[in-house]
């Protein structure tokens, strides 16, 4: 009987649940965005980040571009909240350097100070599911997903997909609650500024920086130029105060021959451009995406 429910339980997340759950739906179509992006004409520029990254507006980006250069960029975002850069590294991989796609521009948006630096795995069921393979698993395990309970989480969602994808049923049913939408978004935002703002307790290791040497080693063997950019936050008394990127981490950077912009600082950009202290609102998303497209202009081109 319990197998039973189990087999129950699992068909119906795969059957009914899963094409139904956005972001879930949205990593499904990634490898076909890879392979239709890499066969686009040039310049090919991907976005792979989180909330942060999704600010950017593909049609303005392609609008400006082409009133600057002359050319029309194919671009794609490879979206997975709740991420960072243990995870987008390991997307990197799996949809572009895997499989050998031709990529011109790699995008990572810097949003505070330890973005670059090693860090847990913030969602073990996406990573399992989507966004590494069985051949990953050693270095998986060896570098980002160390503990006994993240390695028992990853290999038990490997194989159901009900289990990797807990989180979200657990939300689908939260949201029948009225205004539980808006509570968890407060409290999201919340979290993610108290992550933000977090220092290294005293005595903590070193800083490392594994998951960006694999990235740019990964990408100057493909030859892709990866763009990191530092995003700005929110001006004015109520946002947060400008954050330092790591010297190490800048260095690594400029030793592999990539890019990195320094937008921390945009006068464009107003207080009401803001949602929170670092999400951009409608009024803000098109006057960044002009500026980022001005800048990747001035130091790159095909």
């Amino acid at each position: 009987m319990i197998a039973a429910a189990l087999f129950v339980i699992e068909w119906g997340t795969r059957a009914g649940l899963m094409p139904g759950i956005g972001d879930l739906a949205r990593y499904r179509q990634f490898p076909d965005s890879a392979r239709a992006l890499a066969a686009a004409p040039a310049p090919r520029i991907a976005f792979i980040g989180n909330s942060v990254t999704d600010r950017v507006r593909l049609d303005v980006l392609q609008e400006e571009w082409r009133r600057l250069t002359g050319e029309t960029p194919s671009v794609e975002k490879f979206i997975a909240y709740n991420s960072n850069l243990s995870t987008w590294h390991r997307m990197f991989a799996q949809y572009f350097w895997k499989p050998k796609l031709k990529l011109d521009v790699l995008v990572i948006t810097l949003y505070d100070g330890n973005v670059l630096d090693d860090s847990e795995t913030l969602d073990v069921g996406n990573l399992a599911l989507f966004f590494t393979g069985p051949e990953d698993r050693d270095s998986l395990f060896e570098n980002e997903i160390t503990s006994l309970e993240h390695r028992t989480e990853y290999l038990l969602s490997s194989a159901s997909q009900a289990f990797a994808a807990r989180d979200r049923i657990h939300d689908r049913v939260l949201n029948f609650i009225p205004d539980y939408r808006a509570f968890a978004t407060a409290t999201n935002e919340l979290n993610f500024e108290y992550e933000s703002r977090r220092q290294p307790p005293e005595g903590a290791s070193p800083r490392t920086f594994q998951a960006l040497e694999s990235l740019l080693t990964r990408a100057r063997d493909g030859g892709v130029k990866v763009c990191f950019v530092a995003f700005p936050m929110r001006p004015g008394p109520t946002g947060r105060k400008s954050y330092i990127i790591s010297p190490t981490a800048l260095e690594m950077i400029e030793n592999a021959g990539m890019l990195y912009l320094d937008m921390r600082d945009m006068d464009e950009l107003t207080a009401d451009m803001y949602k929170d202290n670092v999400h951009l609102n409608a009024k803000g998303v098109p006057v960044y995406t002009r500026r980022f497209a001005q800048e990747l202009s001035r130091v790159w081109r095909p």
